[in-house]
Protein backbone atom coordinates (compact mmCIF):
# COMPACT_ATOMS: atom_id res chain seq x y z
CA UNK A 1 0.00 0.00 0.00
CA UNK A 2 1.76 3.22 -1.09
CA UNK A 3 2.22 6.08 1.33
CA UNK A 4 0.56 9.32 0.37
CA UNK A 5 1.63 12.91 0.98
CA UNK A 6 -1.18 15.44 0.52
CA UNK A 7 -0.58 19.07 -0.45
CA UNK A 8 -3.77 20.53 1.00
CA UNK A 9 -3.39 23.91 -0.66
CA UNK A 10 -3.76 22.49 -4.17
CA UNK A 11 -5.36 19.09 -3.51
CA UNK A 12 -2.42 17.37 -5.19
CA UNK A 13 -1.48 13.84 -4.22
CA UNK A 14 2.01 12.46 -4.67
CA UNK A 15 2.28 8.69 -4.31
CA UNK A 16 5.48 6.95 -3.40
CA UNK A 17 5.29 3.33 -4.40
CA UNK A 18 7.46 0.59 -2.86
CA UNK A 19 10.27 0.91 -5.42
CA UNK A 20 10.28 4.67 -4.80
CA UNK A 21 9.50 5.74 -8.33
CA UNK A 22 7.95 9.19 -8.48
CA UNK A 23 4.54 9.78 -9.98
CA UNK A 24 4.33 13.06 -11.88
CA UNK A 25 1.69 15.60 -11.00
CA UNK A 26 -1.04 15.28 -13.67
CA UNK A 27 -1.37 18.45 -15.73
CA UNK A 28 -5.04 18.78 -14.83
CA UNK A 29 -4.03 18.89 -11.16
CA UNK A 30 -1.40 21.61 -11.46
CA UNK A 31 -3.95 24.14 -10.21
CA UNK A 32 -2.50 27.61 -9.94
CA UNK A 33 0.77 26.34 -11.40
CA UNK A 34 -0.88 25.53 -14.75
CA UNK A 35 -0.09 28.21 -17.28
CA UNK A 36 -1.51 29.35 -20.59
CA UNK A 37 -0.29 27.19 -23.46
CA UNK A 38 0.99 30.24 -25.30
CA UNK A 39 4.23 30.85 -23.45
CA UNK A 40 6.47 33.67 -24.56
CA UNK A 41 10.05 32.59 -24.02
CA UNK A 42 13.40 33.64 -25.47
CA UNK A 43 14.44 31.85 -28.65
CA UNK A 44 17.00 29.69 -26.85
CA UNK A 45 14.24 27.94 -24.87
CA UNK A 46 12.00 25.30 -26.42
CA UNK A 47 8.72 25.48 -24.46
CA UNK A 48 5.66 23.28 -25.10
CA UNK A 49 2.51 23.52 -22.96
CA UNK A 50 4.35 25.27 -20.16
CA UNK A 51 7.12 22.65 -20.03
CA UNK A 52 10.68 23.70 -20.77
CA UNK A 53 11.85 20.84 -23.00
CA UNK A 54 15.20 22.03 -24.29
CA UNK A 55 17.71 24.81 -23.83
CA UNK A 56 19.56 25.87 -26.97
CA UNK A 57 21.78 28.63 -25.61
CA UNK A 58 25.09 28.84 -23.80
CA UNK A 59 24.78 31.65 -21.25
CA UNK A 60 24.00 31.92 -17.56
CA UNK A 61 20.43 30.71 -17.38
CA UNK A 62 17.38 32.39 -15.91
CA UNK A 63 14.40 30.19 -16.76
CA UNK A 64 11.40 32.11 -18.19
CA UNK A 65 8.69 32.94 -15.66
CA UNK A 66 5.79 31.19 -17.41
CA UNK A 67 7.18 27.70 -16.93
CA UNK A 68 5.58 25.00 -14.77
CA UNK A 69 8.13 22.21 -15.26
CA UNK A 70 11.69 21.61 -16.42
CA UNK A 71 11.29 18.69 -18.84
CA UNK A 72 13.31 15.47 -18.91
CA UNK A 73 16.85 15.99 -20.27
CA UNK A 74 16.13 19.67 -20.96
CA UNK A 75 19.71 20.76 -20.21
CA UNK A 76 21.46 17.38 -20.27
CA UNK A 77 25.14 17.56 -21.19
CA UNK A 78 25.26 21.34 -21.56
CA UNK A 79 28.99 22.12 -21.21
CA UNK A 80 28.70 25.89 -20.77
CA UNK A 81 26.26 26.96 -18.07
CA UNK A 82 27.49 27.54 -14.54
CA UNK A 83 24.47 29.12 -12.85
CA UNK A 84 20.74 28.43 -13.09
CA UNK A 85 17.88 30.41 -11.57
CA UNK A 86 14.52 28.61 -11.60
CA UNK A 87 11.56 30.97 -11.02
CA UNK A 88 8.53 30.68 -8.78
CA UNK A 89 5.78 28.55 -10.29
CA UNK A 90 8.03 25.70 -11.40
CA UNK A 91 6.84 22.61 -9.52
CA UNK A 92 8.93 19.83 -11.03
CA UNK A 93 12.39 19.11 -12.44
CA UNK A 94 12.23 16.21 -14.87
CA UNK A 95 14.43 13.15 -15.10
CA UNK A 96 18.05 13.88 -16.06
CA UNK A 97 17.16 17.54 -16.62
CA UNK A 98 20.65 18.79 -15.69
CA UNK A 99 22.57 15.51 -15.89
CA UNK A 100 26.20 15.80 -17.04
CA UNK A 101 26.27 19.61 -16.88
CA UNK A 102 29.93 19.58 -15.94
CA UNK A 103 30.31 23.36 -15.39
CA UNK A 104 27.16 23.83 -13.30
CA UNK A 105 28.07 25.32 -9.91
CA UNK A 106 24.89 26.80 -8.41
CA UNK A 107 21.16 26.24 -8.76
CA UNK A 108 18.48 28.46 -7.22
CA UNK A 109 15.26 26.52 -6.60
CA UNK A 110 11.87 28.22 -6.02
CA UNK A 111 9.58 27.74 -3.03
CA UNK A 112 7.01 26.22 -5.43
CA UNK A 113 9.20 23.18 -6.17
CA UNK A 114 7.50 19.84 -5.39
CA UNK A 115 9.44 17.09 -7.20
CA UNK A 116 13.02 16.56 -8.37
CA UNK A 117 13.07 13.43 -10.51
CA UNK A 118 15.66 10.70 -11.03
CA UNK A 119 19.21 11.74 -11.96
CA UNK A 120 18.26 15.41 -12.24
CA UNK A 121 21.76 16.61 -11.26
CA UNK A 122 23.80 13.43 -11.69
CA UNK A 123 27.44 14.00 -12.66
CA UNK A 124 27.29 17.76 -12.09
CA UNK A 125 30.84 17.63 -10.81
CA UNK A 126 31.15 21.32 -9.88
CA UNK A 127 27.74 21.70 -8.25
CA UNK A 128 28.46 23.01 -4.76
CA UNK A 129 25.55 25.23 -3.83
CA UNK A 130 21.92 24.08 -3.78
CA UNK A 131 19.24 24.63 -1.15
CA UNK A 132 16.19 22.39 -1.18
CA UNK A 133 12.97 24.38 -0.53
CA UNK A 134 10.60 23.48 2.28
CA UNK A 135 7.88 22.79 -0.31
CA UNK A 136 9.76 19.79 -1.74
CA UNK A 137 7.87 16.50 -1.45
CA UNK A 138 10.04 13.97 -3.26
CA UNK A 139 13.56 13.29 -4.47
CA UNK A 140 14.18 10.75 -7.22
CA UNK A 141 16.94 8.18 -7.42
CA UNK A 142 20.54 9.32 -7.95
CA UNK A 143 19.54 13.00 -7.93
CA UNK A 144 22.98 14.15 -6.75
CA UNK A 145 25.03 11.11 -7.72
CA UNK A 146 28.68 11.97 -8.44
CA UNK A 147 28.29 15.64 -7.55
CA UNK A 148 31.92 15.79 -6.52
CA UNK A 149 31.87 19.36 -5.16
CA UNK A 150 28.67 19.15 -3.11
CA UNK A 151 29.63 19.76 0.52
CA UNK A 152 26.43 20.09 2.52
CA UNK A 153 22.68 19.78 2.16
CA UNK A 154 19.58 20.04 4.32
CA UNK A 155 16.68 17.70 3.61
CA UNK A 156 13.38 19.55 4.23
CA UNK A 157 10.81 18.15 6.65
CA UNK A 158 8.34 17.59 3.80
CA UNK A 159 10.51 14.78 2.37
CA UNK A 160 9.85 11.22 3.58
CA UNK A 161 12.26 9.14 1.48
CA UNK A 162 15.92 9.29 0.49
CA UNK A 163 16.06 6.78 -2.37
CA UNK A 164 18.78 4.74 -4.02
CA UNK A 165 22.10 6.41 -4.90
CA UNK A 166 20.89 9.88 -3.94
CA UNK A 167 24.37 10.98 -2.83
CA UNK A 168 26.49 8.13 -4.21
CA UNK A 169 29.98 9.26 -5.12
CA UNK A 170 29.67 12.71 -3.50
CA UNK A 171 33.22 12.56 -2.22
CA UNK A 172 33.31 16.11 -0.77
CA UNK A 173 30.03 15.73 1.11
CA UNK A 174 30.64 16.49 4.79
CA UNK A 175 27.25 17.46 6.22
CA UNK A 176 23.66 16.34 5.58
CA UNK A 177 20.79 17.31 7.86
CA UNK A 178 17.99 14.73 7.89
CA UNK A 179 14.71 15.56 9.66
CA UNK A 180 12.61 13.20 11.73
CA UNK A 181 10.05 13.09 8.89
CA UNK A 182 12.31 10.85 6.78
CA UNK A 183 11.01 7.29 7.13
CA UNK A 184 13.19 5.47 4.60
CA UNK A 185 16.82 5.83 3.55
CA UNK A 186 18.14 3.46 0.89
CA UNK A 187 21.11 1.35 1.95
CA UNK A 188 23.19 2.82 -0.90
CA UNK A 189 22.00 6.43 -0.61
CA UNK A 190 25.41 7.52 0.74
CA UNK A 191 27.60 4.93 -0.96
CA UNK A 192 31.17 6.03 -1.75
CA UNK A 193 30.91 9.34 0.09
CA UNK A 194 33.56 10.96 2.28
CA UNK A 195 34.64 9.24 5.48
CA UNK A 196 34.22 12.66 7.11
CA UNK A 197 30.49 12.77 6.31
CA UNK A 198 28.35 13.64 9.33
CA UNK A 199 24.59 13.17 9.38
CA UNK A 200 22.75 15.66 11.57
CA UNK A 201 19.78 13.74 12.92
CA UNK A 202 17.06 13.79 15.57
CA UNK A 203 17.55 11.50 18.55
CA UNK A 204 15.93 8.05 18.10
CA UNK A 205 14.94 8.88 14.51
CA UNK A 206 15.18 6.57 11.52
CA UNK A 207 18.12 8.63 10.27
CA UNK A 208 20.00 8.10 13.53
CA UNK A 209 19.53 4.34 13.31
CA UNK A 210 20.63 4.45 9.66
CA UNK A 211 23.85 6.22 10.64
CA UNK A 212 24.54 3.62 13.34
CA UNK A 213 23.79 0.69 11.03
CA UNK A 214 26.01 2.06 8.28
CA UNK A 215 28.82 3.32 10.53
CA UNK A 216 28.38 6.94 9.46
CA UNK A 217 29.28 9.77 11.83
CA UNK A 218 26.27 11.58 13.25
CA UNK A 219 25.32 14.39 15.59
CA UNK A 220 22.05 14.95 17.43
CA UNK A 221 20.03 18.08 16.62
CA UNK A 222 16.83 19.47 18.11
CA UNK A 223 13.50 18.62 16.51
Amino acid sequence: MPNTQQDKSNAETIEKVPDYQINRIPENNLGKFKYDLQVEAPDEFLVINGVLNKYLGKARIEVPAEISKIGASAFVGNPYMSNVIIPEGVVEIGESAFQDCIQLETVVLPSSMRIIENRAFENCRKLSDVQLPTSLLALGKAVFKNCLSLRKLEIPESVMYIPSNTFKGCTALSSVTIPESVEFISSDAFKNTSSCLTLHVVDSSRAMQYAIDNEILYSIVDK
